[in-house]
């Protein structure tokens, strides 16, 4: 799938996207010089954030959240 960022000039194409219970994993691709490669990675990152927060975006994230109390008294009777 190519997309690409409006106003920065950045094409890129989304490779594989990992969904688990603790996080969502994208994996791009885009060509750039290299002297600009952590700028565009953290454009793209940040973008991509943004458009997910968005209110109307239609994407929510969700995640358990167990809360452990106490753990059950254990007696142990060796002989």
């Amino acid at each position: 799938m190519a997309l690409g960022v409006a106003g920065a000039g950045i094409a890129f194409a989304l490779q594989e996207v990992i969904a688990n219970d603790n996080w969502v994993e994208f994996t791009l691709r885009y060509v750039v010089s290299y002297k600009k490669r952590r700028a565009t990675k953290t454009t793209l990152f940040t973008r991509l954030l943004k458009e997910i927060e968005a209110p109307n975006s239609g994407i929510k994230l969700a995640s358990a959240t167990f809360h452990l109390v106490e753990a059950p008294e254990i007696r142990v009777k060796m002989q």
